[in-house]
């Protein structure tokens, strides 16, 4: 729970290897079950659908990942700094495939 606390952006696979090191055999359901049952859920960046354009292009980000990251938080503490992602808007570093 501490370290959920301290860097919200732990994964369930990350406490999972932490306990399996101390000895304690958990799945990732307990663990999602239990920072639920302390008020805590796993929340991404909403996404504006009616903004996104659809096409048969894919973007490969060169810098960072390009997928969805979540944290672990609780509903008052949404716009926390601890709790966001910093982005790149302008020269991130990606290239456009188009098929």
């Amino acid at each position: 729970m501490r370290k959920v606390r301290d860097q919200p952006r732990t994964t369930r696979q990350d406490l999972v290897n932490d306990l399996k090191r101390v000895g304690t055999t958990v799945s990732k359901k307990t663990i999602s079950n239990t920072l639920r049952h302390r008020g805590l859920k796993s929340c991404s960046a909403r996404k504006e659908w009616e903004k996104v354009m659809w096409s048969d292009e894919t973007k490969i980000e060169l810098f960072g990942l390009n997928s969805t990251r979540r944290v672990w938080r609780k509903k008052k503490d949404e716009y926390n700094l601890k709790n966001t992602i910093p982005t790149v808007k302008h020269g991130g570093g990606n290239i456009i495939l188009w098929g």
